[in-house]
């Protein structure tokens, strides 16, 4: 397993040379607000973390990370990326096939991978890669990247690195090479919840450079959510929800 780098220095620069926008650069404003899944990964950080997450892509654009917070030491600075593979053929082939009528379900045509191959694949993906440059442009001690899946196709694999088996424990998982420079790497799993009202349960699988895999169930309580992207109706009484202030 490859360690990761040290944290990025600063270089020296020509009074005209162009140097990518740093946290302290970026304007923060205030009708920015974290998206539903950016919330739930900074929630399931923090829980797990001890930690305070600030937005940090406010008014940065595609440049910055998500989110950035000061090491429980007071010395140094962790910043995550909160991200999916992009599935959007799959799932409008499966909600074509549902205004149509037809019997396709998203959990027969999942396939079972070999663990070891999909965690490569995942890795050295363009789109995983395009954010592990992100994440490695700002100077930091630690840099997460927190991955989701969209559709079941994906799921179903993200769902067996923190599945609780009938023994107790997951399916082995192996050693990752970690990209340089990457401290951790998260996988969010199933989610269980009750009452729209209550909190969810959040199964998450972690793997740290040094320390290997770790898998947690965190609760996350919906009222500090945002409500769901697109949905008319939200379920919930005006103003009940009051997700967190996260501007630096």
């Amino acid at each position: 397993m490859l360690s990761a780098g040290s944290a990025a220095t600063r270089q020296g620069m020509r009074p005209h040379t162009r140097r990518p926008p740093s946290l302290r650069d970026v304007s923060k404003s205030a009708n920015t607000q974290a998206r539903r899944d950016e919330e739930l990964a900074f929630l399931v950080l923090e829980r797990v973390l001890g930690v305070d997450i600030k937005l940090a892509d406010a008014g940065g654009g595609e440049k910055m990370p998500d989110g950035a917070w000061q090491l429980q030491t007071g010395a140094g600075k962790g910043i995550v990326e909160v991200t999916a593979p992009p599935d959007s053929k799959q799932m409008a082939e499966w909600a074509r096939a549902r205004r149509d009528g037809c019997p396709e379900k998203e959990g027969c045509i999942a396939e079972h991978r070999d663990i070891r191959e999909f965690l490569e694949e995942t890795i050295e993906s363009d789109w995983a890669q395009e954010n592990i440059c992100k994440l490695l442009a700002q100077p930091a001690d630690e840099r997460h990247l927190y991955l989701r899946a969209l559709s079941y196709r994906r799921q179903i694999d993200f769902y067996r690195l923190s599945d609780i088996n009938e023994k107790g424990s997951t399916e082995e998982r192996p050693d990752l090479k970690m990209p340089d420079g990457i401290t951790d790497l998260w996988f969010e799993g199933r989610a269980s919840r009750g009452a729209i009202t209550g909190d969810a349960k959040i199964q998450v699988a972690r793997f740290h450079f040094r320390k290997g895999w770790t898998t947690y169930t965190v609760p996350v309580p919906e009222q500090q959510l945002p409500p769901p992207a697109g949905v008319a109706d939200d379920g919930v009484p005006q103003g009940w929800r009051r997700p967190k202030d996260r501007h630096m």
